[in-house]
């Protein structure tokens, strides 16, 4: 599965959430290099959630990790994610570590 079909499978399902935003981040020489490919805010989850997609067996480069550390110093949760089921996991764990 091609990693566009993947982000989009995962935008459809966080803009499905009950008030919530969610934003398809595009590279541009006016944004940080190496931020997630999607930002999700919603009611239930009082700080931003960040995902970068990929496809299955591959991670995330060295600057993304480093933007997921600097998400994370700043108060966000940032996860690398290869399918809906992991975002949803990741929300469920972000609903437990909050609770």
């Amino acid at each position: 599965m091609l990693e566009s079909a993947i982000v989009q499978s995962i935008f459809k399902y966080l803009s499905s959430r009950p008030r919530s935003f969610t934003v398809k981040l595009h590279g541009s020489r006016y944004q940080k290099r190496g931020l997630p490919d999607i930002l999700h805010i919603s009611e239930d989850l009082p700080r931003s959630v960040w995902f970068e997609v990929k496809r299955p067996g591959k991670s995330a480069t060295v600057l993304q990790q480093h933007r997921a550390r600097e998400i994370g110093n700043a108060g966000g949760y940032a996860f690398t994610v290869t399918s809906v089921q992991e975002v949803s996991d990741a929300i469920q764990f972000i609903v437990r570590d909050l609770g």
